[in-house]
Parts: structure tokens; C-alpha cells; sequence
């Protein structure tokens, strides 16, 4: 008998199914050849961590296991150094490092190839103090900080009132309340009236909406000497929860417009249809 031929279909089938074969093996050896390329990048001692560089050294050079600063709310970057700088997950180490230094409101890592690291920390900037159990400061994201070493001295307003508002009060949290952006608001617009520049904010009243008010201090002068403690220095303003921006504006024309009478003033009130003045009374 004579032996069947395969058919043509089925010896097309074979070298395909080779081609296949070696395909896959290729694939299979370079993955191999990455994994392996990988664990000898994870585990050789040339590519771990030996320099931090930060934003916070200010030229001093890098850190190799110490800390960015000294004192109350030193910097300890020192767990970093050793460990290889493919394996660190840098997003990871970002918020960890935040959640940990909450005066900063975003760190970010960057490798340097082989052995450093550069880490870039933005502060927040405190807008006011606010007064609770202790002092926090507050930025314009109504998150709480301790005060920096920097502005400690620097003539921030203080925030009253809040007490019963923000219970358990923490370093890093945020804090949406209304009465907290309230008075945020008002120090932003205060600071940024140019008109203003002669006065100090001192103090914020927001423990109600309706009734919120702040207190402004400038020079005072009399028979040629400033009184800086003097009733005369200080001017009082109500000006309610609305229309913060437009008010400021207002107040910055009355102060203008009753320059000479200014140091008469008790409080202005602003929160009717026409600005209400109370003089202080005669002596």
C-alpha cells in the first residue's frame, strides 16, 4: 500500500507553529534578560542612595544621614540613604514626607543617576495665626501648621473665636469652615489694599458670620512721639460675612477721605447700606 501524502494544509500548519515556538522563546529569554538586568539594578551597591540634596540646605551641601535643619521641626531625611534609588516609589515618599512635615504643602523627589536624590520643599505660606488651645497658622488652603522658624516674630493677625469651631485641632489637617475662610478672606483683601499699607491687621473676630470684625493699628503720634499702646492707634471694623472685597475697598475711602479725624475713630461699621462711624468720646 502507499503511504498517504500529508496534505498541503497541514504542512503549512508546521512551520508556522515553528515560527510561533521561536517567537516565543525570544520573548521568553528577553524577558528573562530585563528581570535579571532589573535585580542586578536593584541589588548592586553603585545605584543606592548616598547624597540628598533638598531646597532647604541653602547651599550647605548634601545630606548623607543628618537632617535638613536643627530645632523644632528638624527635617530627618536619613532613612533614605542606602536604599537603592530604582526600588523607591517616589510618590510614595513625597506624601509619606509631607504627611510628616506638614509646614510643607508639597515635596517633590527627583533621582539623580547613579547614588542621589534632590528633594524640593514648598512651604505654605501662613496667612494669620489662629488663637486655640495653642497657636496654629493657617495658608490661603485653610490648612493648619505649627509657625515656621522663619516668620516667628513676623506681625501675622491673629485669628479669635474659633475655639468652639475647631475641635481637637491638628498640624496638617484641613479645616473647611466658614468662619476660618471668612477670616482668611479678610486678611487676604486687608493685605492686598495698597490703600491700606499704613495699618496694621492685628486681630480677627470670626466666631460669628454675622458679626465678624478686625481690629487695625497704625503709628500714632503725639507731641512728637509715637504711642504705639495708645486707644487712638487702633481702629475697629465690623464687617460682617459678604461683599469682603467691596467693603475693604469702601473702608480704604473712608480712611482716606477722614485722614485728619482718623485717630477720633472707634469703630467703622460696614456691614449696612452706608458706613456707620462712632467717634471715641471726648475727654
Amino acid at each position: 500500500m502507499r503511504k498517504r501524502k500529508p496534505s498541503s494544509s497541514a504542512a503549512k500548519r508546521r512551520p508556522q507553529f515553528g515560527l510561533i515556538a521561536k517567537g516565543a522563546l525570544v520573548l521568553l529569554a528577553a524577558a528573562c534578560s530585563i528581570g535579571y538586568a532589573g535585580f542586578v539594578l536593584k541589588n548592586l551597591a553603585y545605584f543606592k542612595v548616598r547624597d540628598i540634596y533638598t531646597s532647604e540646605t541653602k547651599g550647605l551641601g548634601p545630606l548623607h544621614s543628618s537632617v535638613v535643619s536643627s530645632g523644632p521641626g528638624a527635617i530627618d531625611l536619613s532613612y533614605l540613604v542606602g536604599k537603592n534609588i530604582f526600588s523607591l516609589d517616589l510618590q510614595k515618599e513625597s506624601l509619606y514626607i509631607s504627611e510628616l512635615y506638614p509646614n510643607y504643602k508639597k515635596v517633590r523627589l527627583v533621582r539623580i543617576l547613579p547614588n542621589r536624590l534632590f528633594i524640593d520643599f514648598i512651604r505654605r505660606n501662613p496667612v494669620a495665626c489662629v488663637r486655640l488651645y495653642r497657636d496654629f497658622c493657617v495658608d490661603e488652603s485653610l490648612f493648619l501648621f505649627d509657625l515656621p522658624q522663619q516668620v516667628k516674630g513676623a506681625a501675622l493677625p491673629v485669628i479669635a473665636g474659633l475655639s468652639a469651631k475647631i475641635a481637637g485641632p491638628r498640624a496638617g489637617r484641613r479645616y473647611a469652615i466658614r468662619e476660618l475662610s471668612l477670616a482668611v478672606e479678610i486678611a487676604r483683601e486687608v493685605k492686598a489694599n495698597r490703600g491700606l499699607d499704613n495699618f496694621t491687621l492685628k486681630r480677627i473676630d470670626a466666631g460669628s458670620l454675622d458679626t465678624a470684625s478686625f481690629l487695625l493699628h497704625r503709628e500714632y503720634i503725639w507731641q512728637g512721639a509715637a504711642v504705639p499702646d495708645s486707644p487712638a492707634a487702633y481702629v475697629e471694623v465690623k464687617i460682617g460675612q459678604s461683599a469682603i472685597r467691596d467693603k475693604v475697598r469702601l473702608l480704604n475711602g473712608v480712611l482716606t477721605q477722614m485722614k485728619k479725624d482718623s485717630a477720633a475713630i472707634q469703630y467703622i461699621d460696614l456691614r449696612f447700606k452706608e458706613p456707620v462711624i462712632k467717634f471715641r468720646d471726648a475727654k
